[in-house]
């Protein structure tokens, strides 16, 4: 596909009061955007506004765009969960409130869809919506360099099996002619592939406590979208784990 494509970001002001504010963004701003090419546009964001009824949990409540809607109607738009006719799960939940504020948009891409999903993240007290589109294109990528991550220089068990290792390596200097040829044959290598190992296999216990954590944080979700039950303090415990390990990756 040679065509570009063009990501069109939102993010709309919240709340009741800020409503005026709100429909002058999309009447103004987001159209400005969406008028040069409407066919290739992928349009996302954190409306903090619904259409439907049905998407939010007390629709007596909500705050409504009519001004979205017009966009939508006018250029022909599509939410990307109309795709599958099934139900979309809301992606912003309080203690006795949801509603699914954050929704994307397509045209002509529409028929490009393969699958579109929802998900926890804990870095954000929002879900993620995701689309897959069916774009044939060959990107090849160059390989990064590679960086020590150095927090692993901070565990204590790395740091012994380090000190060993490097031990055997100094030991081996009289083998080579001058110390450049020893640190680039011998020491840097090895150095290089001690961490890269010990980062990997950091990443590997570290992957599956977040993996696990996760799931359970996509069970408390899918109960709270299916039953109206959110147990906020348990998804905020569990949000605070997986944040935790993933520092200890970074």
């Amino acid at each position: 596909m040679d065509t570009e494509l063009y990501l069109v970001n939102v993010y709309a002001p919240s709340g009741r009061n800020k409503e005026q504010e709100r429909e002058n963004l999309f009447e103004t701003e987001l159209t400005y955007q969406l008028i040069p090419n409407t066919d290739n546009i992928i349009m996302c964001g954190d409306w903090n506004s619904v259409l439907v009824p049905k998407d939010t949990l007390r629709p007596e409540n909500a705050c409504y765009s009519k001004a979205l809607q017009n966009i939508i109607t006018t250029f022909r738009y599509k939410d990307i969960f109309t795709k599958n006719k099934r139900k979309a799960n809301f992606t912003f939940y309080m203690r006795n409130y949801a509603s699914r504020l954050d929704r994307i948009y397509l045209s002509k891409l529409f028929s490009k869809i393969e699958d579109t999903v929802t998900y926890p993240v804990s870095f954000s007290d929002h879900l993620c919506v995701c689309v897959t589109l069916d774009i044939a294109q060959n990107i090849q990528l160059s390989r990064p360099r590679w960086r020590l991550n150095v927090s692993l220089l901070k565990t204590d068990i790395i740091k012994e099996n380090f000190n060993i290792i490097w031990f055997h390596i100094q030991r081996r200097k009289q083998m080579f002619p001058n110390l450049i040829d020893w640190w680039e044959i011998m020491a840097k290598p090895q150095f290089k592939q001690f961490y890269i190992h010990q980062g990997k296999e950091q990443k590997r216990l570290s992957q599956g406590l977040t993996i696990y954590y996760e799931k359970k944080l996509r069970t408390l979700y899918e109960k709270a979208n299916n039953e109206n039950v959110l147990d906020y303090e348990k998804i905020k415990q569990i949000k605070n784990k997986i944040d935790s390990y993933r520092e200890k990756k970074q």
